[in-house]
């Protein structure tokens, strides 16, 4: 029944994370679905470009409010995705054309350093009011990213600011 979206997701080029999108909100692709299409589609992405960045960040947004799996998923996988295209060296060559079209980015990319950890900061500094599931997502967003700016927002969390319970402390 979703051999197409499975595909889709695998083959995971910018246009065809363009139509997994529009599916997951038509929610032609079921919520529930969703979050595997997501963790495969950001696992197997072929150019991270500022527009696919882009695109993804407003997913993101959105499946905050549609759901918590997608929400965590597709959270924790565009950190991942931009810690192994734009952060790790070793990545960035190894699983992306950059011989082809160069490096798409790095970790001075203004995507990350002004809309990706502001936003993640904002969200854990406003977290005091979520869930801790919530907590966690977020702390674990700013550990894969794996990018310099995001140290003082954990030193907050491990110092107790963000959140007093030991299990977000110890993350």
């Amino acid at each position: 029944k979703y051999l197409f979206t499975d595909v889709l997701s695998m083959v995971a080029t910018n246009p065809s994370v363009v139509l997994i999108k529009e599916l997951i909100e038509s929610q032609e692709i079921p919520i529930e679905y969703a979050p595997q299409i997501m963790q495969s589609t950001l696992k197997y992405v072929k150019t991270p470009t500022p527009e696919l960045f882009n695109l993804i960040f407003s997913l993101v947004k959105t499946a905050q409010t549609k759901s918590t799996q997608l929400y965590s998923v597709t959270c924790v996988g565009f950190s991942d995705l931009l810690h192994r295209a734009c952060i790790n060296p070793t990545s960035m060559s190894v699983e992306f054309p950059t011989r082809v079209y160069g490096n798409f980015c790095n970790p001075e990319t203004s995507f990350i350093k002004e809309q990706w950890i502001p936003y993640l900061n904002t969200q854990l500094e406003s977290s005091e009011h979520k869930s801790s599931q919530e907590q966690v997502i977020l702390i674990q967003s700013i550990g894969k990213l794996g990018h310099y700016s995001a140290i003082p927002s954990l030193t907050k969390v491990i110092q107790g600011e963000i959140s007093h319970k030991p299990i977000i402390r110890s993350m």
